[in-house]
């Protein structure tokens, strides 16, 4: 048994090793230069599924992913060995059409499908380079998915867990009424909480109809709950939307307290956080000095958790504003520059054209 165990082992390390070897000389995850048919045909001929990542010129969060998660050892092994990967820009040529037959909405969305189109299930935004190979390993599976979950329900109908599932899996593609039906059922089915999952259905429940009280009520009703993370970072998200930034801010704090700073997914969304914050106070007519010393206050604490995201090259940008607006030419060049070398943006570049004059 132990022989076994260390030849298993030694495999994996070859496969590690194959996979940091492609990384470093940039081949990372290959994508199909073809047409989707082309994609889907490739598929069906090798028994494979197919990724589709619809993304945009503008989407910040997708040069994310090419450069956090389609970069990563594991991820470029099981997307090129078990997946025909193909990008698509959802607003040219034939991703007009395929992003509203897949009916995406945000970027980057990446949706997995059978070889036939069908689709398996989908990751909507960016997710951390470890949550997403998880996930692909469970999409290709069917495991956990919107697939999986139908064939469940059709069988079914009450099974608790199945409606929790399809109800989140139903707001990510933007059907309120969908989730909200399944949502309910599973509550009506659990209302004792045997099964587990009834803390899970009210904070999806309170998520789909932006209602952040019932989001707090969860929270402090079943603290331990697989979605209390998500709860958090949905209430932050609510005060953000409000300008509320304060409040916003006290909500990360009791994320972190529970899941600590390392957690990759709330430090991605907090950054997010600061960076909303310094475009607030530089960018709007009303803004004064105050806002602006206050911005660079902010990048005080944002750009060393930023560092090698693309948040980092927005934060530079709007300290720039800040110094600009302050009379300080020199130090906004120098901010902008910065910016510019992580992410050369055209709203980058004109700005520092805009310096000059």
């Amino acid at each position: 048994m132990k022989i076994l165990n260390l030849k298993i082992a030694f495999v994996c390390l070859l496969i590690i090793a194959s996979c940091t070897k492609d990384t470093e000389t940039g081949t990372g995850i290959k994508f199909e230069n073809g047409t989707f048919k082309e994609a889907l045909e490739k598929a069906k001929a090798e028994d494979k599924v197919v990724m589709i990542d619809f993304m945009t010129d503008w989407c910040k969060w997708c040069v994310e992913l090419d450069k956090k998660v389609y970069t990563d050892s594991m991820v470029v092994y099981f997307a090129n060995n078990y997946q025909v990967n193909i990008k698509i820009d959802a607003e040219k040529g034939e991703g007009i059409e395929l992003a509203k037959k897949y009916k995406v909405t945000g970027y980057p969305t990446i949706v997995i499908t059978k070889s036939d189109g069908t689709e398996i299930d989908r990751i909507v935004g960016y997710i951390p380079a470890n949550n997403f190979f998880k996930r692909i390993k469970e999409i290709r599976s069917n495991v956990n998915t919107l697939s999986s979950s139908l064939e469940k329900i059709a069988g079914e109908p009450n099974d608790v867990e199945a409606n929790v599932l399809l109800g989140e899996k139903m707001f990510d593609r933007g059907d309120s009424a969908g989730a909200v039906k399944y949502l309910l059922n599973a509550i009506k089915n659990d209302s004792a909480n045997a099964k587990g999952f009834l803390g899970d259905a009210k904070i999806l429940l309170a998520k789909v109809n932006n209602d952040v009280e019932g989001l707090k009520k969860a929270i402090d009703k079943y603290p331990d709950t697989k979605k209390v993370k998500d709860a958090y970072l949905a209430i932050a998200s609510y005060y953000q939307d409000k300008d509320k930034f304060d409040s916003a801010k006290i909500y990360y704090t009791f994320a972190f307290d529970k899941y600590g700073r390392k957690d990759e997914e709330i430090m991605t969304e907090y950054v997010s956080f600061l960076v909303l914050q310094m475009s607030k106070l530089t960018t709007q007519e009303k803004n004064t000095g105050q806002d602006w010393i206050k911005a660079i206050t902010i990048s005080d604490e944002c750009l060393p958790l930023a560092k090698g995201t693309v948040n980092e090259a927005s934060a530079y940008y709007y300290l720039s504003n800040a110094y600009f607006k302050m009379g300080d030419k020199k130090a906004a060049g120098e901010m902008i520059d910065k910016a510019i070398s992580i992410n050369p943006t055209k709203k980058f570049k004109e700005f520092k054209e805009s310096l000059k004059k």
